[in-house]
This record gives structure tokens, C-alpha cells and sequence, in this order.
């Protein structure tokens, strides 16, 4: 199976003969692969260090439209693999990520890899705080913790392309929520999206005041074009999408959640930088940028999918997140096979050793409990 490495790059000119060193052993194990950077305009000489590069099986590919998903949907419309990898290029895979990210695709649409910080020789104070704020980032991206789907940030991502074909090509409209947006449609269409720990990458983090607090507000930028254009997710059907409520929730999830916020010492800095958040997502709502042009479905159901972890996750609107473990899969596997009222229930009587009766109150509280 022919597998396309994409690596869009834009003024990264420090990073990227460090990456260029990473991709030989990254892709070990991989017979059919090419290699595809896509540059989006840099300035700093990244085009030429790509073009005198000697790495075998890559190409070089130039897209003038700047953005987030622009050098992405060029990629992605030149590569001729049948599974699709994304990297960005201040990242550095490790050795045998490609064949890891391949085997996690074997059985699933899309794989969410393992992605760690990446310290910088000197680290400043908001290097510290970013690094802390994206500790097991893609595991809890993956697994829709603070997000009502699951997503994947391309900087460690797969796809089949049957799957690209299915959802779409990446929005523009979405901005720095590209990835977030491509994701959920994927899922809302029935994606199964895993998370592969194995497939490890390193990945460069902002170091200075000014770029974390930038990075931040374009998070808050896609944060409010995902509560305009998901409204019919995270908004109940009798509300509109708040932007002062939406950014004082933004503001509360980075400033008290994850490992940042259990460093006292690092509090201020990460005020500031839940504050740039905040403060991007209520610009978001000001700007009123477009919705997703591209097709979305529009749920009326449970979303359901499985995040390696052999269990199933539920996504309820209006009611939330669910994950279902050990019986309760199963219970819930056979329903969505078709199984009849009849055979549920004698499922549930051998499952949790209960009377005719209590099966049958049970799996209709279970049914009444996927319902929006």
C-alpha cells in the first residue's frame, strides 16, 4: 500500500535540516513512499534548503495561497498514496513512525500519533508553559477531551484516502481549526479515528512571549468558527453560540485544566496566555468569519467511535460524552449491528446476570440514553 509523507513548510528554514535528518530512519520499514513538501511562500530560504536537498523520493511542491489548509489541499491533490501522513516541518518523527502510523491505519481511518514537545537548547518561562499546556496533547485530542469529537492536529496525523474523499478536502474557512474541523467531519460521517502511541513525534513549541500569545488568539479565532459552525453540536437547539460565554469557557479550560495549571510558578504566565485565548475567540465572533463551505452531516444521533483503547466512545448531543467499556460494548456493539429488541435483551440477561424484566428496563434506559 503506497503511503504520501505531506509536509507543508513556511519560513522554517531552522528546523528544517534537522527534520531533513529525522525522515530516513522515520520512514524505515516502508517499501512504497514518497515525500512531499509543500511550500507555502517562505521568505527565509526553506525553498531552496528543500530543493537542494538529495532525500530520496521527495518532491518539492509550491503553493502561493498562505494559509492552514491551502499547502494541505495541494498536497493532498498531488499525492498518489493510498494512506496519507501529515507531519509539520519543525517536527522530527522517530525512527520507524511511518511503518507504526501504517499499521494503525490497517484497521481504522484515521490515526492520531503520539506528539511531545520538542525543548529548545534555551528555554524561556512561556516555552515551559507551552510545553506544559501541550503535554499529552494528542491523547486527549484524540479521546475529545475539553472537544465534543476527536481530532488529530496534523502535525502527527493519518488518513486513508478513501476517507479524504469521503469528508473532503481540509476548509480554509476554518483557519487555525482546520485540523479540528476535518476531523469531526470525518467522524460525523462514520470515521473510526484510533490513537497510535507508537507513532511518536517531537514536535517544536513557541519559546517567546509574543509568538505563544499570537498562537493563542488564532486558537481562539478557530475555537469561535467551530461554536458558530458546529452550533447544532455544542449549542442547544432553544440558544445561540455566546461569544462572552464561549470565551469565558475557553479562558477557565487552558487557565485550570492540564498540567499547566497544577505549576504555581508558571500561574502568570499562563493568565496571559488563557487570556490571549479568551480574547481570540471573542475577535472570532466579531469577525464572523464564513462557515465550512464544504458538506457537513448534521447529526440527529449518537456519534459513536473507537479510540484504541478497546473501548467505544459516545458523543450525545445535548447530553455529552460517554465511553463504554467491557459489557456495555458489547451491549451496545450488537445494537448498532441491528441486533432486535428480543436478542438485546437475552444479551443483557447473560452479560449482567439480570431477570427478563430488569434486561428489558435496562436496554430501553440504554436506548432512551443515545438519544439526543
Amino acid at each position: 500500500m503506497k503511503i504520501s509523507v505531506l509536509i507543508p513548510v513556511f519560513n522554517e528554514a531552522n528546523h528544517i535540516p534537522t527534520l531533513l535528518r529525522s525522515l530516513a530512519p522515520a520512514m524505515r520499514g516502508v517499501k512504497d513512499l514518497e515525500i512531499l513538501f509543500i511550500d507555502n511562500g517562505s521568505t527565509d530560504g526553506s525553498l531552496e534548503l528543500l530543493e537542494a536537498s538529495k532525500l530520496g523520493g521527495a518532491r518539492v511542491l509550491r503553493e502561493p495561497r498562505r494559509g492552514f489548509a491551502a499547502p494541505l489541499n495541494r498536497g493532498t491533490a498531488a499525492a498518489a498514496g493510498e494512506l496519507l501522513l501529515f507531519l509539520d516541518a519543525d517536527a522530527q518523527p522517530a525512527p520507524g513512525w511511518a511503518a507504526r502510523m501504517e499499521k494503525a491505519l490497517r484497521h481504522a481511518d484515521v490515526a492520531v500519533g503520539a506528539t511531545f514537545s520538542l525543548p529548545p537548547k534555551k528555554i524561556t518561562p512561556y516555552g515551559r508553559v507551552a510545553a506544559k499546556i501541550f503535554e499529552k496533547h494528542s491523547e486527549r485530542t484524540a479521546h475529545a477531551q475539553g472537544h465534543a469529537l476527536p481530532w488529530g492536529p496534523t502535525c502527527n496525523l493519518g488518513m486513508r484516502r478513501s476517507m479524504l474523499e469521503k469528508t473532503g478536502p481540509f476548509s480554509p474557512e476554518a483557519a487555525s481549526a482546520f485540523d479540528i474541523d476535518w476531523c469531526w467531519r470525518a467522524v460525523l460521517k462514520g470515521a473510526r479515528l484510533v490513537y497510535a502511541p507508537a507513532a511518536t513525534v517531537k514536535h517544536a513549541r513557541r519559546n517567546e512571549r509574543q509568538a505563544l500569545l499570537e498562537q493563542f488568539e488564532r486558537y481562539g479565532l478557530g475555537e469561535a468558527w467551530l461554536h458558530r459552525t458546529y452550533s447544532f453540536l455544542l449549542t442547544p437547539e432553544d440558544q445561540e453560540p455566546n461569544a462572552l460565554l464561549a470565551g469565558v469557557n475557553a479562558f477557565l479550560r487552558l487557565r485550570h485544566q492540564g498540567a499547566a495549571a497544577k505549576v504555581k510558578s508558571l500561574a502568570p504566565i499562563l493568565d496571559e496566555v488563557a487570556t490571549a485565548f479568551a480574547g481570540g475567540v471573542r475577535i472570532g465572533f466579531d469577525r464572523a468569519h464564513h462557515q465550512c463551505s464544504l458538506p457537513r452531516a448534521i447529526t440527529t444521533n449518537y456519534v459513536a467511535w473507537e479510540s484504541g483503547f478497546k473501548s467505544t466512545t459516545i458523543f450525545v448531543p445535548g447530553k455529552g460524552l460517554a465511553e463504554l467499556g467491557g459489557q456495555q460494548r458489547k451491549l451496545f456493539l450488537a445494537m448498532q449491528n441491528g441486533a432486535s429488541e428480543h436478542e438485546l435483551v437475552h444479551l443483557f440477561m447473560k452479560l449482567f446476570k439480570a431477570t427478563h424484566k430488569e434486561a428489558e428496563h435496562e436496554v430501553a434506559a440504554f436506548r432512551l440514553s443515545l438519544t439526543p
